[in-house]
């Protein structure tokens, strides 16, 4: 619910919410195990390309709703 306000002001300073680096973390925990018990999870490894480039090329420390700026 608050996360819309950031994502229309354009306001995605650090330590406003998850960092985005938090989740290219947390989402390569996630495939790691699912790869280790055989299950593929596409989408996920999507997301988490997603959010790698937000963490490479805008700011890593930028709370995770700044994935709207990769739309163009």
């Amino acid at each position: 619910n608050n996360r819309h306000e950031h994502m229309i002001s354009k306001d995605y300073k650090e330590n406003v919410g998850f960092p985005v680096e938090w989740m290219v973390k947390d989402l390569g925990i996630a495939l790691e195990e699912a790869s280790r018990i055989g299950a593929e999870l596409t989408i996920t490894k999507e997301i988490k390309d997603l959010f790698q480039k937000v963490q490479t090329e805008i700011n890593p420390r930028f709370d995770t709703s700044s994935l709207i700026l990769l739309l163009k």
